[in-house]
């Protein structure tokens, strides 16, 4: 690339886009690119590069917007950056403020969901005039942000990076407490809080249909921190010989290691991480026909895609997916997707093509 790349992230606390941009840092780090991470020293995203022997340079935020810039620009001119990323909201004004005087050749906002709408006016207009570039993780995110009329990047150009997943996580062997107890064939769900209005119309279905195969369980990577009166509401509305939730010190590894099939309970335009998560473990996937998910799943490939609310044929998919040949064939397929659309490295070079486009 010949450049120098700046992620910037003013928050300390660690979220999804401090996930994304350790990853990719990391990814374009290891192809060889010149890549500075400008983040607060007490945040794990500092720790974390700094551990790993890559360039992290600290940024204190005051609040106060002149010293934000100065501090910033600072960094900026020092290190001789090129391109700035950045994919935390409230860093769109002091960077470009920054791209304006620095000046910087690109500066891409990228965002996993659709971007919200800048706090002011002049946030609005810093907006519009100095991002280069919107990157955003699926088309389904890219199509929603081209419609609404309200959004600033409407009419930016957008380019779509899928998110990657560590080789690490490929194809793992089970680990952990085996939940299987008869034989029977377990569908996992999570990030049912999430998606209240699906998980609770699907378990009522299961009751008012008296579900009780004793070939199929259902089992719930619950999200007992942050939600545990929804997890109970959805275990009382549940048939209990079919349903059982993970205990409360599960890890999402030990759980996608032991089901045979997982069930996708969104169907926003956001990217569908955890369906890649559970097709690098060699997991059919089962999604609903809607946002990101005919991006990943490849129907009758990989997994199933189903029409919104239609439980009956879910049931028939999962009925389907009894058989063992048909279960590992698909596995097989799903890793292979994976591997060759979903890997950091491949984040990497197109993130390098934008920043190198129209130079």
């Amino acid at each position: 690339m010949g450049k120098r790349l700046g992620f910037f992230i003013s928050d300390s606390k660690w979220k999804n886009y401090h996930r994304w941009a350790y990853n990719t840092a990391k990814a374009l780090y290891m192809e060889g690119y010149d890549v500075y991470v400008i983040t607060p020293r007490k945040s794990k995203l500092y720790t974390r590069l700094k551990g790993y022997g890559m360039k992290v340079v600290d940024y204190n935020k005051s609040g106060i917007m002149p010293l934000d810039f100065y501090r910033l620009s600072k960094i900026c001119k020092k290190h001789k950056l090129d391109n700035l990323v950045i994919n935390y909201p409230d860093d769109i004004r002091v960077s470009a403020l920054v791209a304006k005087y620095c000046p910087l050749k690109k500066l891409v906002f990228r965002r996993g969901t659709i971007p919200v709408k800048p706090k002011s006016r002049f946030n609005n207009y810093l907006a519009k005039k100095y991002i280069s570039t919107v990157i955003t993780n699926s088309k389904a995110n890219k199509e929603a942000i081209r419609e609404n009329k309200y959004s600033v990047f409407r009419n930016k150009p957008i380019e779509v990076v899928y998110n990657g997943i560590q080789e690490k996580s490929y194809g793992r062997n089970k680990e952990g407490f085996d939940y299987h107890q008869n034989g029977e064939l377990i569908v996992g769900l999570s990030n049912c809080a999430n998606n209240r209005v699906f998980c609770k119309k699907f378990f009522e279905y299961l009751k008012k249909a008296n579900f009780k195969d004793e070939k199929i369980t259902f089992l719930i990577f619950p999200d007992w921190k942050h939600d545990s009166s929804f997890t109970g509401k959805i275990k009382q509305l549940s048939s209990k010989s079919s349903v059982r939730l993970t205990g409360r010190e599960a890890r999402l590894s030990e759980f996608m290691s032991n089901i045979d099939v997982y069930l996708s309970p969104e169907a926003e335009s956001r990217f569908n991480y955890s369906l890649i998560y559970a097709m690098a473990q060699k997991k059919p996937v089962i999604g609903i026909s809607g946002g990101s998910n005919p991006e990943i799943i490849g129907d009758q490939e990989n997994g199933f895609l189903v029409e919104q609310d239609n439980f009956d044929e879910l049931l028939e998919k999962i009925e389907t997916l009894r058989d063992d040949k048909l279960r590992e064939s698909m596995g097989e397929n799903g890793l292979r997707t994976v591997k060759d659309t979903f890997n950091f490295r491949q984040s990497a070079h197109q993130i390098q093509r934008i920043l190198d486009s129209n130079d």
